[in-house]
């Protein structure tokens, strides 16, 4: 960390630092399932998750934005055969994005405007980036969050992906500071090893204390960020 230096940026990640998908994605796959009528293993969902996930990490680089909801299908493709469904699933995959759409919907966290107004009114600079592979600017947009942000960027826009040492330098680039003059906050240990990677300092906000042995600035609520660098500015 630096010593009595000022930070003059704030980098934030998005999805569940700012905001959320409301049932939990996990809980919302499981009633998709049930509604689709199939049997599935509940304690084997979770590891089926991670391998489309990893999926959506390997190949989601060639689908465009507008070709997102294939992307999304082949997505629940993989979380189907990984619970075992063999053959063709397409039909199934394209109900259960269906369904995902139809039943869930982005939320803003009620600790984030407050804090970015605040955040403003001191004229810090705030970045927005993302590890997502499409833009979620729209949805940051319809929320009215855009108006907050100096810059934003999506991990698939710029061919990166977390936590690439680059993705987190284009954001110094884009501020035009240094490591030692940002902070960047997020919500997991990833957001935390990929800053410290470049020298940005990590703030790991961390509502449902997940990770209470964290060795990094850890955060319940987005608004103790105020007195953090209150005492630091």
């Amino acid at each position: 960390m630096p010593g009595m230096t000022d930070y003059k940026v704030i980098l934030f990640d998005v999805d569940d630092t700012l905001i959320h998908v409301y049932p939990p994605v996990h809980e919302t796959f499981i009633r998709a399932y049930r509604h689709l009528g199939l049997g599935i293993d509940e304690a084997k969902l979770k590891e089926a998750y991670e391998a489309a996930i990893e999926f959506y990490w390997q190949e989601g680089l060639k689908y465009r934005e507008e070709d997102e909801s294939l992307l999304w299908i082949r997505f629940n493709e993989t979380i189907l055969h990984h619970l075992g469904f063999e053959g063709d699933v397409r039909d199934y995959a394209e109900e259960a994005m269906r369904f995902f759409e139809e039943n869930s919907s982005h939320r803003v966290f009620p600790d984030v405007e407050p804090t970015l107004t605040a955040l403003r009114s001191q004229g810090l600079t705030l970045g927005a980036i993302t590890g997502r592979i499409h833009s979620t600017r729209p949805i940051l947009e319809r929320f009215g969050l855009m108006k907050y942000f100096d810059f934003y960027f999506a991990a698939g826009e710029v061919g990166l992906r977390k936590p690439e040492a680059a993705f987190y330098e284009r954001a110094l680039r884009l501020a035009r500071v240094k490591a030692s003059e940002a902070l960047l906050v997020g919500n997991d240990l990833t957001d935390v090893e990929g800053a410290r990677s470049v020298g940005i300092t990590p703030v790991l906000i961390d509502r449902q204390n997940q990770f209470a042995s964290a060795d990094c600035i850890r955060l319940t609520d987005l608004r103790q960020l105020l007195s953090f660098l209150g005492g630091k500015r």
